[in-house]
Parts: structure tokens; C-alpha cells; sequence
């Protein structure tokens, strides 16, 4: 892992291109950056045209220097990098931001200029952030390395390590990277670190991720990505961070299906790209956001608020009309509006007039807001034992109206265990916001978005008790050391035995004679299947018929698939035809970026239609299993109380925690495996594998 503390927190910089014109894009903006950003270390501004530049002293060249800077800004055009990556090793610099666009990010021109950044990269040992970066804002100690106008470096804002922990802001893109965090400024959301990837031909965004875990000051990491360089790491540094109780919150983009690669099964063409990062994000306790209020509505309660292992809200409120809003709101979210006890309702009552409300929510009316009814009522409902989080509904457009509240709300925050949060029907005030992240109280403009980042906050916590508490069964997966490259569903029979996965009786038949011998002992009806490694899609193919009540029915139907495929060579399989029951499809893929992923969703032949499917990496153990099937909307409704299921839950789980463990002990082997259906029964009834294929890697990787 890249050391990158001190990549962050230079104590001297020299700025290669640097211009006294702070109007120009990059040269003089990062300038002005660093010097009204308060930045502490030496300056070294690199210009053969100026004596002095912003008040520090310029240079003609990196050799002039008489002092070795920890880090380079480099704002010159891009076919000039190389040679200054060597100017910089040559006087000891290895740490180096370039801003300077014409790479990669423009496409097959570039390649050359590309390839030269590379090599002069590895020859020389440089760390590099970019190119194409925007740079980085170390906000805790006011490093400014950046050109971008999302800073006010004129009043840029301290983080305030006396309430909640910091937020870290990790972007490919720059302008959306400082865009997140002059929003989450603006919220008073206590950001420590802003940093702009670029083309990360150097530092990566899993290589920041992966540093800022570390720090005890950080709760919350926000990222916006497009692509990951070195996917196969997010496992790991999730895991981590879920230990360290860091939330992660990503916004990936490039979601559509162009990615998807050409494949064979059903399991193959539906994870695309962006369905294994779901599986992965889900894996792993990572939350997706999808715009920048949801980000920093997730990024406001895990800087700010302590866990919560419960989901009991109470609601305060100077509008009745809010307070139904934020509680329907909740109750969408599943977080508890419990009714107050009568004794804490008894004391709410000498402060609430008796128009008001004291049940829960509480609603104090405007009145009372006058005479400190909003902090009196949080006072007493912090100390309720059936409360687990307290929410505060006002205006907040109105310039210093908490100054008063201020102190006790700072204190309140401090020694409470509960997250408290304010919701404003109207546009805040930045005063009021100022205040309010001062006492580490999280503020919020959308009543959607204050319930929705508690049950956050609660399943944070939920997540990590179970992760903690998660075993991988004991399973011996099966070898494939006998089996070809493509196996159709009757190779697949003892595989099937190993993994505690039942059939139905079959028997194989090259000739229609001994498709209809087979039928006679099996009994009718029957199902016949021709056995073709090359059609994983029977139904599709004409490959297969169903429910074949008699010999005639069976002659026919041997003759019409003959004819369908054209195949005279392959075999047949003579199967029982299964009782009615559910069907669901289970998958096994290997991904470039993740390995072995598991898939389970709604089966059968339109499953690419409907599309009901979730994945996760794997092995997953029992209660990974249940929250897998859960994200399955057409099985959820049959998991909510297994006692009167209509399919057998305990079964269905063991099968996924012994299938995932077969995909993780053959990774290298695996590259597509199907049971499409598995059709499922009710308690006490095994579940049977209708149609299946598998199709081994040629490729062996070291």
C-alpha cells in the first residue's frame, strides 16, 4: 500500500508553470490557492519569466532551488511532463501532482504521450496524483492543492475535530469531486480531505480509500467514480473499513449494459459491469447513491452522529403539517414512531399548549418555540429508553434563530449516544447551517432524505453487528477435475449430488426406442431435452419439449427437436416431469474485476426479461445468503414468515452458502455455471434442478 500521508500533508511545494495571473485557469488559481488558503509550508513557484510571484519568491528552474520540495504542482503542457518527472528525481522530489490534460482522457492520439508518462513514471519513481487531476484540498491543515473555483479560499472553511468525525470526498472527476464538497461546505458537514484522481496513472482511488481508513478522524468516506483501476481491492478495503466503522458511500456511474460481454447463459449475459458492482457494494455494507443530496445526506449522519442499534424515532416539531411529513416519511424508511409514555407526555405537557401534541411526534407549535420549547422537549425525549433517535422539524430561514439554543444544543449533541438531527421545510440559512455543524447536528431540506439517511445509520450498524457475528459453514466443495470444457445437464448429475442439490429421475437416449424404454420405467409424463454442450438455451433452440403424456407423444417430439437442431449425433434425456412449484434461477460467474460472483433471481425462460436478479462475491455464509435472496423482489414476499412459506427457506440457503463456496474454491476454473429453473417447494420438500450447464475457463491465471 502507497504511503500517502505525507503526499497530503507537504511541508514545502513547488509549483512548475506557476503564474501571478490568478485569472488563468490552473498556474495562477493554484497559486492563490495555496497562499490564501493558509497554507503553512514553503512555496516554491517555478517560472523563468518572474522574480516574484504572490509575494514568494520565483524561480527559473527546479535546479535553482536550494531546498528539496516534498511535492510538485505541475501546471505545463502535457508533452513536457516527462522531462520534468526526470528534473524532479534528479533533485530527490518523487511526489508530484500534474493538472495538465492530454492524455489518455482524449483518446487514441495521446497513446504515444501516454506510453512516455508511463516509462518516465517507472524510471524514475515518481508517486504521481493525475494527470488531468484537479488536485487535492487537505482541508484539516490547509493544503490548497487545487486550481479549482469549489474552494473559497478566501474564507475556506476548518473542520471541527471537537464534534463528529470527518468526511473524505474521492473523485475521478474533479469538478464533481469539489462540487460534493462546496455542497457538503455549504451543509456544515465537517470535510477533511477533497481528492481529484484524474486519469490516476499513479494514485488511485482505492489507493486514497485505502489510507484514510486509517485515520480515527475519519467516519465517512463519499466517492464518485466511473471505473475502479483495481477493482479486485474494493473487497478487501471494505472489509476494513466496515471493521473501523468508516461508512463508504459511492456514486458510480456508467450504468448502462454497453459493457456487458458476450456470453452463453442466461447467468452470463445479465451481469453486466455495473450489476457486480451492486453485488459488491451490497456485500459489503457499501451504500449507492445516486445524486449529490443523497451522498451528503448519508455523508451528514456518519460524520456527525453516533450509532444507533435501534430504529425508534422521536419526532419534534413546531408544524403539525411537517411533522405528519417527516412521519410518513419514516414509516416508508421502517423506523418505529412509538407512542410516548404517559409520563413523559405528562412533562412535555407543561411547555406544549394544549392544541399541541405530545404523543409522538411532538408537536410544540410555534408558540412554544419562544420559550425554549424546542430544546426542552429534545432534553426530555434524549432520555426516553424506547427512543433511538430524536429528529427536529422547523423553519430555518430566518437568520440567528439558534444562537440562543446554541450552547445547550452543543451540549446536547455531545453527551448524547442518539443521533439528533434538524429537518427545515424551508430554505436554511447558512448562519443557522454554520451553527447547527458546529454542534455536530446534521441538517436536512427534504424530509425523503432525512428518513431515508437514519435508516441509514441504523443499518450501518446492523450490518456490521452481523458481519461481525458471520460464519462460513464447513462444506466440501466438489472437484472438476473430470469435467470438459462445456457440460450439459447430464454431465452434470454427480456435481449436483455434491452440492446437495436434488433431480428429478432421468435417464439418458440416443434413439427413439430408448427414449421410449426409458419413459416406460420412469412413468409419464416426461420431459425430453436434447443434450447439446452448444445449446445452453433449450426452449430457445427448439431443444425441448414438456409434459409427454405417451409413446406418440414422445416419437413426435424425439422427431420434431431432430429436426429443430438439426443435431442426429448428441444424446437425449428422458426426465420425470417436475410437480408445479416456484422457480427461481442460480448462477455462478466469473468477472474481470471481482472473480467468482454468485447469482440468484426469479427463473425460467423470460428471466432476462424480467431481469429480478441480485449477485454477490463470493463464499457467503448464512446470513449473507438470506440478505442475497432478500434483494430478489419476487422472493421476498415468500420470506417474511417461514412458517407459513411456500418454499423451503432453510434448504434454499444452504444450497447458496455450498454453491458459493464451489465458486470461490474453483475461481480460476469456473467461468459460467447455470441451474435455470430450481424449482422450489414448500417446508419439508427438496428443492429440484430442472435444466443446468456449465462451461469451464480455458485460460488459467497464475
Amino acid at each position: 500500500m502507497l504511503n500517502l500521508k505525507n503526499f497530503f500533508s507537504p511541508d514545502s511545494i513547488a509549483v512548475i508553470g506557476a503564474s501571478p495571473d490568478t485569472k488563468k485557469l490552473v498556474r495562477g488559481r493554484v497559486m492563490s490557492a495555496l497562499k490564501n488558503g493558509g497554507y503553512k509550508g514553503k512555496v516554491y513557484p517555478i517560472n523563468p519569466s518572474h522574480s516574484e510571484i504572490l509575494g514568494y519568491k520565483a524561480y527559473k528552474s527546479l535546479d535553482d532551488l536550494d531546498a528539496k520540495p516534498d511535492l510538485a504542482l505541475i501546471a505545463v503542457t502535457a508533452d513536457k511532463i516527462p522531462v520534468i518527472l526526470g528534473e524532479l528525481a534528479k533533485i530527490g522530489c518523487h511526489k508530484a501532482v500534474i493538472y495538465s490534460a492530454g492524455f489518455a482522457e482524449v483518446g487514441e492520439g495521446s497513446k504515444n504521450l501516454d506510453q512516455k508518462l508511463r516509462a518516465a513514471i517507472e524510471k524514475y519513481k515518481i508517486t504521481i496524483l493525475g494527470p488531468n487531476a484537479v488536485g487535492f484540498f487537505n482541508v484539516a491543515e490547509c493544503v490548497a492543492a487545487t486550481f479549482s473555483p469549489g474552494i473559497n479560499v478566501e474564507n475556506p472553511p476548518r473542520v471541527n475535530d471537537g464534534i463528529g468525525r470527518r468526511l473524505v470526498i474521492i473523485s475521478q472527476s474533479g469538478g464533481l469531486g469539489f462540487s460534493i464538497y462546496q455542497r457538503a461546505a455549504k451543509r456544515g458537514i465537517n470535510v477533511g480531505l477533497v481528492v481529484s484522481t484524474g486519469n490516476e496513472e499513479g494514485i488511485t482511488a482505492l489507493d486514497v480509500l485505502d489510507q484514510v481508513i486509517d485515520d480515527n478522524m475519519v467516519g465517512c468516506v463519499a466517492l464518485y467514480i466511473e471505473q475502479f483501476r483495481d477493482p479486485h481491492r474494493l473487497s478487501r478495503i471494505a472489509k476494513k473499513a466496515l471493521q473501523r466503522g468508516i461508512q463508504i458511500i459511492v456514486v458510480k456511474s456508467g450504468r448502462s449494459d454497453a459493457s456487458k460481454r458476450a456470453a452463453i447463459s442466461h447467468t452470463a449475459s445479465l451481469v453486466g459491469n455495473d450489476s457486480a458492482y451492486e453485488g459488491v457494494f451490497n456485500a459489503f455494507g457499501i451504500f449507492r447513491a445516486y445524486d449529490q443530496d443523497e451522498m451528503l445526506d448519508l455523508a451528514a449522519v456518519f460524520t456527525s452522529c453516533p450509532h444507533t442499534k435501534g430504529n425508534k424515532i422521536g419526532i419534534v416539531s413546531i408544524s403539525g403539517g411537517g411533522a405528519i411529513w417527516l412521519a410518513d416519511a419514516c414509516s416508508d424508511a421502517k423506523l418505529i414512531l412509538p407512542e410516548f409514555k404517559p409520563k413523559l407526555q405528562k412533562a412535555l405537557r407543561e411547555f406544549v399548549p394544549p392544541y399541541g401534541g405530545t404523543s409522538n411526534p411532538v408537536d410544540i407549535t410555534a408558540q412554544s418555540l419562544h420559550s425554549d420549547g424546542n430544546i426542552r422537549a429534545l432534553e426530555l425525549i434524549v432520555k426516553a429508553k424506547d427512543v433511538d433517535m430524536l429528529a427536529v422539524v422547523a423553519t430555518l430561514s430566518e437568520s440567528a434563530m439558534l444562537k440562543k439554543e446554541k450552547p445547550r444544543l452543543k451540549n446536547l449533541a455531545r453527551k448524547s449516544n442518539k443521533p439528533i438531527v434538524f429537518c427545515s421545510y424551508t430554505i436554511p440559512n447558512q448562519e443557522n447551517l454554520s451553527d447547527l455543524g458546529d454542534c455536530g447536528i446534521p441538517t436536512f431540506s427534504s424530509f425523503v432524505g432525512c428518513a431515508k439517511a437514519l435508516k441509514a445509520i441504523y443499518h450501518h450498524n446492523k450490518f456490521r453487528e452481523l458481519s461481525d457475528n458471520e460464519k462460513i459453514p464447513v462444506f466440501l466443495p466438489p472437484s472438476l477435475a473430470n469435467f470438459k470444457a462445456t457440460n450439459t445437464e447430464f454431465d452434470l448429475e454427480g456435481l449436483y449430488k455434491q452440492l446437495k442439490i436434488s433431480t428429478p429421475l432421468a435417464k439418458i437416449a440416443f434413439t427413439t426406442e430408448e427414449a421410449i424404454t426409458a419413459a416406460n420405467q420412469i412413468g409419464y409424463p416426461v420431459a425430453l431435452k436434447l443434450q447439446d454442450p452448444n445449446i445452453a438455451h433449450k426452449s430457445a433452440s427448439g431443444a425441448i419439449e414438456l409434459a409427454l403424456k405417451n409413446e406418440g407423444n414422445l416419437r413426435r417430439s424425439f422427431k420434431n427437436i431432430t429436426d429443430n437442431t438439426q443435431n442426429k449425433n448428441s444424446p437425449f434425456l428422458v426426465q420425470a416431469m417436475a410437480p408445479l412449484g416456484i422457480d427461481i434461477i442460480l448462477g455462478i460467474v466469473r468477472d474481470n474485476d471481482f472473480g467468482p460472483l454468485l447469482m440468484v433471481g426469479m427463473g425460467g425462460t423470460e428471466v432476462e426479461i424480467i431481469r429480478d436478479i441480485s449477485f454477490s462475491p463470493v463464499p457467503i455464509g448464512k446470513l449473507a445468503a438470506k440478505k442475497l435472496l432478500h434483494r430478489v423482489s419476487g422472493l421476498r414476499p415468500l420470506l417474511q414468515d417461514s412458517s407459513k412459506s411456500k418454499i423451503n427457506i432453510s434448504e434454499l440457503i444452504e444450497i447458496l452458502v455450498n454453491l458459493a463456496q464451489f465458486a470461490d474454491s474453483n475461481r480460476k476454473t469456473i467461468e459460467e455455471f447455470e441451474i435455470n429453473p430450481l424449482r422450489l417447494f414448500g417446508p419439508g420438500k427438496k428443492a429440484l434442478a430442472l435444466d443446468g450447464f456449465l462451461r469451464m475457463s480455458s485460460i488459467e491465471e497464475g
